[in-house]
């Protein structure tokens, strides 16, 4: 489980930052498949840096991330229509993908941002 915060900064900026307490370093290949997503047309924010620090023995992965402002889930729970049963999943260009399709790929060091 990640901790998500949203830093307001000076001049109006915001960003979100992103911390993963984890024994090896975490985020290495997102700033790569967020930018895959939006390549895509999937509305992804930007990975503006990812650092990994030793805190107290602790390894800490931080990910820093544009702030792409939305409504929460928590405002969306009523109104969202229930999802059919028996559709399969969707790619981002709204196709259907096939199930095997589906993967988790290890992390690589030659996407870190």
């Amino acid at each position: 489980m990640n901790e998500t915060y949203r830093a307001d900064l000076a001049g109006d900026a915001r960003v979100v930052v992103r911390i993963a307490r984890q024994r090896t370093p975490w985020f290495i290949d997102e700033a790569h498949l967020m930018g895959q997503a939006r390549a895509a047309g999937v509305p992804t924010a930007e990975v503006l840096g990812l650092e990994h620090l030793d805190h107290d023995g602790e390894l800490l992965s931080f990910s820093i991330q544009q702030y792409l402002p939305g409504r929460s889930l928590d405002e969306l729970m009523g109104t969202l229509p229930a999802p059919e049963a028996d559709a399969p999943p969707l790619t981002a260009s709204g196709t259907p993908a096939a199930a095997s399709s589906l993967h988790r790929r290890p992390p690589s060091p030659r996407w870190a941002a």
